[in-house]
């Protein structure tokens, strides 16, 4: 096992960090999306003076990858945990937030977060209407 600055090492050498989430998730992130994914985890995960549990706010134009990004950071976010529990799933249920503007953004959304994870995933749908 190992803490949160071994984990930060690990994740700033770009090379190990492609390779981390290549093992994650089914696409290969681009340049500036993998940067992105590094500069959330730098930013976020690894402040050890901050708490676990800060949100992110990821802004690209259309297109960009914002979707891959986050499901990049939330299966890194979920394997470190493992990391940290000595390879065991964690005992909370993790969650995920997408905030997106219309009903078929919810739906796009929560499809490519479904089909890029490697391992399973519950993604519940909730948009205008929907009963919570």
């Amino acid at each position: 096992m190992f803490g949160y600055s071994a984990w930060k090492k690990k994740v700033n050498d770009e090379f190990r960090l492609q390779t981390r989430v290549s093992s994650l998730i089914k696409t290969q992130l681009r340049g500036y999306q993998l940067g992105a994914v590094q500069r959330c985890y730098n930013h976020t995960a690894f402040d050890e003076s901050e708490p676990m549990g800060n949100g992110l706010i990821v802004v690209l134009p259309t297109g960009s990858g914002k979707t891959l990004i986050a499901s990049a950071v939330a299966a890194l976010d979920l394997e470190m945990e493992r990391h940290e529990k000595g390879g065991k799933e964690p005992s909370k249920m993790r969650k995920v937030l997408f905030l997106v503007p219309t009903c078929l953004l919810v739906q796009q959304s929560a499809r490519a977060m479904r089909e890029v994870m490697l391992a399973p995933i519950l993604v519940a749908e909730f948009q205008g209407g929907s009963a919570v």
